[in-house]
């Protein structure tokens, strides 16, 4: 046995630390006994560990069913909210939204039936409902929007439709109820829902056109309108203001946390580049390189510096000449693009030729994408549209508006007819919502014809979609209503007044009625035959605030007769609304003289 003094130290260099020869026995039995009590001691401390757990676990689980219990609650009180929606305070919407409607549902290929109403009870637009599917329209929605407006909320509804979003939304709120202790669920599902609206953006778009009509229409519904149903789809989801950066601003820049990620990606790829790098230097060239390669006209040409880059010489260059004259650059030879395979498909089945290339390459649109080719020719964009707009003097238009103004049928011809009727440096916007709005030069000489001159891009929008024609303003003026400011125009065909009501009106003796007093008649439900009824029941040449009070008050032409036959006659206009405010009705009557 050793009879060195011991240390129970681990370093090397400590002199008194046990070697090889003198580890004896003794040694073994103190290792072995030194190594049992440090695993006693790490089990008790992973028992004493998990009895804390144990003993916090029921509590735990308390917390988290609360938790569950509230959330799920609040979730059944939107379910029910919802579905109090889709049944209370619906209407019809006007034949023309409904038109819209249809068109929308062909053209972003909608499989379900879905139905269209105005709500009272909703303040933005909203969808319900997976299945059958229930698109809601506020009334302020319908009255302060454009038609061109209200189309393009309409295709953002239908996206969420098409892309089951309904569904998605209930599976999504189930998650957040059991995981609700999780902050990456709450983040996660909050990118969920900001991207589902994006993606919604970005198919109404496609469908209108122009990401700057759209962006207004969200702009001017957020005005309009306050906060939707959580269980709900709804146009104004997500944040507007980004939302409409990301419509009509540059492309954003990525947030902090996306670059991270982004840069973890990055290094993760340069690793595995470095691993499988040496396997690929002087290796031989892909076979299938050239495959999906397609080939375009040499007009359409690469970087000159890529081109450059392989026509240098390996011998050194001469000297130049201070005397003599600069020569002009070598033109550099372009050399063609080439596609993926199932670009090249998606080209040809659009219809999309070299030739085609070509063209729109001497037209200022170089370099065209793929995708961009194929939405062009799809649209209907060829060269001839092209030139054609450029001689009305729309030059250098982006590839967006040319999409914009095809798919709205704006037309060379439709510019220049609108010229010649004094609209001339129309906007693109403008072109495309006075279309929209079915505004033709037509339209715009008729009104003229009855006496409409110099209106704005504003007031025009605003006659054709009450639908006041140029016909309908020259018979009022034979009526005797000349010169009527567009206000006016615009209340008399909101309310219904048009020339037949004035007309029948006058052959019952009411000539000479100023606006005002036509629209309280139209408006309180008086109507020709209402004036007649009463003239044959012995109450003519009333006068237009007693016929409005009447109507007003429910007497009716029926009314009357009633109580002439039960024995009340000339009765004065303000008895009869007595009688008919207290409920007094002629079958009453009757009933009480026979007991006399």
């Amino acid at each position: 046995m050793c009879s060195r003094p011991r240390c129970s130290c681990s370093c090397s260099c400590c002199p008194y630390r046990p070697s090889r020869s003198c580890a004896g026995p003794v040694g073994e039995w103190v290792t072995a006994a030194s190594g049992s009590l440090v695993g006693s001691t790490d089990a008790s401390a992973t028992h004493e560990l998990r009895s804390r757990v144990e003993r916090l676990l029921p509590g735990l689980v308390g917390l988290w069913g609360a938790g569950v219990l509230v959330l799920s609650l609040r979730a059944l009180g939107g379910w029910a909210l919802v579905q109090r929606l889709r049944r209370s305070g619906l209407t019809a919407v006007p034949a023309a939204i409904e038109s819209t409607l249809a068109r929308l549902v062909d053209a972003l290929r909608v499989s379900a039936p879905v139905r269209l109403y105005e709500s009272a009870l909703v303040q933005v637009p909203t969808v319900i409902g997976w299945l059958r599917p229930v698109i809601l329209l506020p009334a302020s929605a319908l009255t302060g929007l454009s038609a061109g407006q209200l189309e393009l909320i309409l295709a953002h509804e239908l996206a969420h439709i098409r892309r089951g979003d309904y569904l998605m939304n209930l599976l999504q709120t189930a998650v957040e109820t059991l995981l609700f202790y999780h902050p990456a669920v709450w983040w996660v599902s909050h990118r969920m829902r900001v991207e589902r609206e994006h993606c919604c953006d970005d198919l109404a778009v496609a469908a209108g056109g122009n990401p700057t009509r759209y962006a207004r229409a969200l702009a001017d519904l957020q005005g309009l309108c306050s906060d939707a149903p959580a269980l709900a789809m709804a146009a104004t989801g997500g944040s507007l203001l980004e939302r409409i950066a990301r419509l009509v601003g540059p492309p954003q820049h990525l947030s902090r946390t996306s670059r991270g990620l982004a840069t973890l990606l990055a290094l993760a790829s340069m690793g595995l580049a470095v691993g499988v790098g040496t396997s690929l230097v002087g290796g031989p060239a892909a076979p299938m390189a050239t495959a999906s390669a397609f080939v375009v006209p040499e007009s359409l040409s690469e970087s000159p510096a890529s081109a450059a880059s392989g026509a240098q010489d390996a011998k050194p260059a001469p000297q130049a000449d201070p005397k003599a004259k600069p020569k002009p650059a070598p033109q550099v030879k372009p050399q063609p693009r080439a596609f993926p395979l199932e670009r090249i498909l998606e080209m040809a089945q659009a219809g999309v030729t070299p030739e085609y290339i070509d063209e729109m390459d001497a037209l200022g649109y170089p370099a065209l994408t793929a995708e961009q080719l194929v939405a062009l020719r799809s649209q209907g964009v060829g060269p001839e549209y092209v030139r054609a707009l450029a001689g009305e003097g729309y030059k250098g238009l982006t590839t967006d508006q040319l999409m914009s103004l095809r798919s709205q049928g704006v037309s060379a011809h439709f510019a220049s007819g609108l010229k010649e009727q004094g609209l001339a440096n129309l906007s693109i916007s403008d072109l495309v919502e006075l279309r929209s709005q079915g505004v033709s030069p037509e339209y715009v000489a008729e009104l003229k014809k009855a006496g409409y001159d110099g209106l704005s891009v504003s007031k025009l929008m605003a006659l054709r979609s009450q639908g006041v024609s140029g016909h309908f303003a020259t018979e009022l003026k034979a009526l005797g209503y000349d010169k009527l400011p567009i206000s006016k125009l615009l209340a008399l065909r909101a309310q219904g007044v048009g020339p037949e009501y004035v007309r029948e009106l006058a052959d019952l003796g009411y000539r000479g009625l100023e606006i005002p007093m036509l629209l309280g008649l139209r408006s309180q439900g008086v109507s020709p035959e209402y004036v007649r009824e009463l003239k044959e029941a012995g109450y003519a040449n009333l006068p237009v605030g007693t016929l409005i009070e009447l109507r007003s008050h429910g007497v009716s032409p029926d009314f009357v007769r009633e109580l002439k036959e039960a024995g009340l006659t000339n009765l004065k206009p303000e008895e009869l609304i007595e009688l008919r405010n207290h409920g007094v009705r002629g079958e009453w009557l009757k009933r009480l003289k026979g007991r006399q």
